[in-house]
């Protein structure tokens, strides 16, 4: 039997004189997996609500939403022709420019109650103050050209007045010269003929040459100073003449000048808007700082004491109104009581769109809750009423939509009622018709919010995106 070979103990032994291998980490996938969500994560909750917001106004239907009218108990008789309404005024005007400019003052708002020809608004006017002081001044400068000019023509009338005389002095001292100057001639002839006879002395034939040269002399002189009269006198009325053509050129100037300036002065006055009677602003349509033209309103001006009630009656109803007739005007807002009034107006032409004819209403005492464009339903009386008709027993509530939010599908009347971003369809049964508006008999309550003039497309249950403002 053989021996066993002896185990080799040292191969088992470690070799620690050789440094160990290190080990290296591996790395994991689901590292940046984590990572790369927890960022979409972030995104999602940073972004969604307006991503979910963006595809909602590009894929969802925009619709306007009105509330379910519920008017409270109405005072109405039983009987008599009713139409629906709004009140207006008589007496209403958009108030505007004149002139194109820009607004440098406002002076009201809504509900600013302004005396007849109190200041509205003002329009940048600094050129046209710039224009009118230059009218103003060219005015009074030809006005003190006309004052000059006229003083002056008197003064040159007073010294024509002068020369005129100078003239016939002049005049005068040349006939005496000359009748003098004809004597002198005669006298010297007469003692020259004689001096030849030798009866006369020399010294005599002298004296009688010496005074027909003096003559001579004296009639040239007074010739002389009668033509420098008479050309002092020409240039006198020349004179006159030019300051007379002055003064109708000046008188001229002033008509222009006058005009100039009037026409300025309109131009200026169309800056300023004035209210043209007396009234309330209901409607302020321009602010300081914008360009306005003539056909820019910057105001809507009520007289309201001029408030009545426009109604449309149809065609059918219109043999129960009569002209004078009584009615009674029911507000929307406050139906309990009802105003009394007559028929004021009927318009003598109907309206072929929608088969009515207008009717104006005068109220008997108007008060304070009066206001333009307020919802009313009108009842025509065929008799006078009785003192007591104020407090007339009540009848049932009213509830009110709008005629553009009625659909009609089968003969069967049905509306869209929103409910957060969905639109419901509830059948209702509707009434008579008040204007615009339509009484639901059942399937609403009041106080719902209903789509108006919904798409053709549109589906019950379908999500709708509310306008905004509505």
């Amino acid at each position: 039997m053989n021996k066993p070979d002896p185990i080799d103990l040292d191969s088992l032994k470690i070799d620690r004189s050789r440094p160990a291998p290190r080990r290296g980490r591996s790395k994991s996938p689901w590292t940046g997996r984590l990572i790369l969500l927890a960022l979409l994560l972030g995104v999602v909750w940073l972004f969604g609500r307006p991503l979910r917001d963006l595809a909602d106004r590009i894929r969802l239907p925009e619709v306007e939403i009105a509330t379910v009218l519920l008017r409270k108990s109405s005072t109405a008789p039983e009987t008599g022709t009713s139409a629906g309404g709004y009140v207006v005024a008589r007496t209403q005007a958009d108030l505007s420019a004149d002139t194109p400019g820009r607004i440098v003052e406002m002076t009201v708002s809504e509900g600013s109650r302004i005396e007849r020809g109190a200041i509205v608004a003002r329009i940048y006017s600094k050129e046209l103050e710039a224009s009118l002081a230059r009218a103003e001044a060219n005015l009074k400068l030809s006005q003190a050209t006309r004052d000059r000019t006229a003083s002056e023509i008197e003064t040159t009338e007073a010294g024509l007045q002068i020369l005129q005389a100078r003239e016939r002095a002049a005049a005068a001292s040349v006939e005496e010269a000359r009748a003098q100057l004809a004597w002198a001639q005669a006298n010297h002839e007469r003692i020259a003929e004689v001096f030849k006879s030798g009866v006369q002395a020399e010294q005599q034939l002298d004296l009688a040459v010496r005074d027909l040269a003096a003559n001579q002399a004296r009639f040239r002189s007074s010739q002389a100073s009668l033509e420098a009269a008479r050309a002092s006198l020409s240039q006198g009325k020349a004179t006159l003449t030019a300051a007379q053509a002055t003064l109708t050129e000046s008188i001229a100037k002033i008509a222009v000048n006058r005009a100039e300036r009037d026409r300025t002065q309109a131009s200026l006055e169309k800056t300023v808007i004035h209210a043209p009677f007396t009234g309330v602003v209901i409607r302020k349509s321009a602010e300081v700082g914008e360009i306005v033209s003539p056909r820019t309103s910057v105001a809507t001006l009520v007289d309201l004491e001029t408030l009545e009630v426009q109604a449309e009656v149809p065609e059918t109803y219109l043999s129960s109104v009569r002209a004078r007739g009584l009615a009674l005007v029911y507000l929307d807002a406050w139906p309990e009581t009802p105003y009394s009034g007559y028929v004021d107006r009927i318009w003598p032409v109907a309206n072929r769109q929608k088969a009515t004819v207008e009717v104006r209403v005068r109220f008997d005492q108007p008060d304070d809750k009066l206001r333009p464009e307020m919802g009313v339903r009108v009842v025509f009386l065929q008799k006078p009423t009785p003192t007591d008709t104020k407090k007339p027993p009540p009848s049932a509530a009213q509830v009110l939509i709008p005629r553009d939010a009625v659909l009609t599908e089968g003969g069967n009347s049905f509306v869209f009622v929103y409910q957060r971003g969905v639109a419901r369809k509830s059948p209702i049964e509707t009434g008579s018709q008040q204007g615009n508006r339509i009484v639901v008999k059942t399937g609403l309550q009041g106080g719902e919010q209903i789509i108006l003039d919904p798409p053709n497309t549109l589906a019950d249950g379908d999500r709708v995106r509310a306008r905004k403002g509505s």
